[in-house]
């Protein structure tokens, strides 16, 4: 693709920024969501929907101290995570502010499903930790039903493209430690609650 020469639909069109509705809350848990389709929900517009970093804008004091994990994909997922924890007042705007363009020779889309399927895990594993130890009830479990299972589901759908016994050996070891950390218990519905009793049947071959 000739990224170079790529114009987004919206990117000439003109907004009146005083006709732009915005909702300002000190309750990020209520608005953000790792969830892809919410056609049905009367919020939808303010949704914070996934956890890019670039999606959002930052006061430095609130992030400075906020490290990345080191080696890892999916990054952006446990330094959310934290960055949510502490409770920052939130502005939602819905304008597009950033347009993106998927580069498939890029680390991410060209990167293998055991990498990423580990990254994963170990994003889980670090934002599960620091929630245990920090996190309210009500912070632990909206994060839990908006974002820790939606991805303990993509890194559990990484399994079907694996293809040596090294790597599905690497993998079980991966959940076995996500269950002894405890990230596996208490799944908030009917859908966790099965992808959990599938890794528990994996993760025991």
């Amino acid at each position: 693709m000739d990224t170079d020469n790529v114009v987004p639909r919206r990117m000439h069109k003109k907004y009146n920024l005083a006709r732009i509705p915005t909702l300002v809350t000190d309750d990020v848990y209520e608005f953000a969501t790792e969830r892809t389709h919410n056609m049905f929900n009367p919020k939808r517009k303010w949704l914070i929907k996934h956890c890019q970093v670039w999606k959002n804008m930052y006061k430095r004091e609130l992030i400075a101290d906020i490290p990345f994990i080191k080696g890892i994909l999916f990054e952006d997922f446990p330094w959310w995570s934290v960055v949510m924890l502490r409770n920052p007042r939130v502005t939602i705007a819905p304008l597009p502010l950033y347009f993106y363009i998927p580069n498939f020779g890029g680390i991410v889309l060209s990167a293998k499903q055991l990498r990423i399927m580990q990254s994963l895990c170990t994003g889980i594993e670090t934002a599960f930790n620091v929630y245990k130890e920090q996190a309210s009830d009500y912070q632990m479990k909206r994060w839990r039903e908006e974002f820790q299972w939606y991805f303990i589901k993509w890194a559990f759908r990484k399994i079907k493209y694996l293809d040596s016994d090294s790597d599905f050996a690497t993998a079980r070891e991966c959940f076995k430690n996500l269950r002894k950390i405890g990230a596996l218990d208490c799944p908030p519905n009917k859908w966790t609650t099965e992808i959990r009793d599938d890794i528990f049947d994996f993760i025991k071959d």
